[in-house]
């Protein structure tokens, strides 16, 4: 069983394991987000207020909350990947640059792994069980080709 799933290549990966790890990462990873951004969004006078000291404009502070909800959504159903993953981790980078890298490296560890796994989801892609079943929600192994090229949606299995 760990012998195909390690071999390397997209063809020869056990997919029911490794689109069953993809989901459990845009589980995790999408509904951190959702979390987090639905608390910023539902009291937006007070993120408005924190983000204002720290110098953020309030249109960046909107732009930041609805970004990590709706992103948070996608990550989740497993659509716009690369687009939500790279907003969402330059927002962890920003927040690691504003609030909690003063802090120190405790404080800072779940925004660098969020953001570890978001590069992850770009690489990777969102696996079999996402809204989408080929093209970039495929990552690398678009559609199950071993060169990386997308498939015509007649031969995707």
């Amino acid at each position: 069983m760990f012998k195909n799933m390690c071999s390397g290549s997209c063809d020869s990966m056990n997919c029911s394991a490794k689109d069953l790890g993809l989901l459990l990462l845009r589980i995790g990873v999408g509904i951190t987000f959702i979390i987090f951004g639905w608390m910023k969004v539902s009291d937006m006078g007070m993120t408005v207020a924190f983000f204002a000291q720290l110098g953020i404009p309030t249109f960046l502070t909107y732009i930041v909350a609805w970004g990590e909800l709706l992103g948070g959504l996608a990550i989740l159903l497993g659509i716009l990947i690369p687009v939500s993953a790279i907003f969402l981790s330059v927002v962890m980078v920003v927040a690691i640059a504003t609030v909690t890298g003063k802090a120190g490296f405790p404080a800072y560890v779940p925004n660098a792994l969020l953001i570890l796994n978001s590069i992850a989801l770009i690489f990777l892609g969102a696996g079999r069980f996402s809204i989408f079943k080929c093209g970039m929600s495929q990552g690398m192994c678009w559609c199950g080709k071993k060169d990386g090229m997308s498939a015509p949606m007649s031969e995707v299995k």
